[in-house]
């Protein structure tokens, strides 16, 4: 996992021309919905909604894609977790999820706002769209690039 400002996002992501570029314009004005930036092997979805409570949500993982989370607008905490301490609930390999039973205890809490972002990798076992202090509503942007950009 990396959790780190935005502005340091050129430094830390793969020097990929088109993933750059879809970066340097994202802004809370973005259209919802599925862009491919590169074919299918960089595309982003953009959303809106609102906060839950944990007991809503589920843990996730990834094991074709690494995700890249930027949000647009508002503010979301995202607990993390690891293999090791999971069980598996359900997997899904055409859709790259495998979502998980949540653990007693969680390895690591972050919030995601404006002007920082988080990568998560295959390894990275996460819980996103959680209240962060109360509900609210959130537009967030995760880029889905294939493992390969990044071995």
């Amino acid at each position: 996992m990396i959790y780190a400002p935005l502005k340091l996002v050129k430094n830390v992501v793969p020097e990929i021309p088109e993933l750059l570029d879809f970066i340097d314009k994202l802004n809370p004005e973005l259209a919802e919905g599925k862009i491919n930036i590169k074919n299918d092997d960089i595309f982003a979805i953009t959303a809106s909604y609102h906060t839950r409570k944990l007991s809503e949500l589920v843990l996730e993982s990834h094991q074709q894609y690494i995700d890249i989370q930027i949000v647009l607008k508002g503010e979301e905490k995202v607990m993390v977790s690891y293999a090791d301490d999971l069980i598996i609930k359900e997997k899904s390999s055409e859709r790259d999820l495998i979502f998980y039973h949540k653990p007693a205890k969680f390895a690591a809490e972050l919030y995601l706002k404006p002007g920082v972002f988080a990568v998560f990798f295959d390894f990275d076992i996460h819980l996103t769209q959680l209240n962060s202090y109360q509900e609210q509503e959130v537009k967030k942007t995760v880029i889905k690039l294939k493992k390969i950009f990044w071995e």
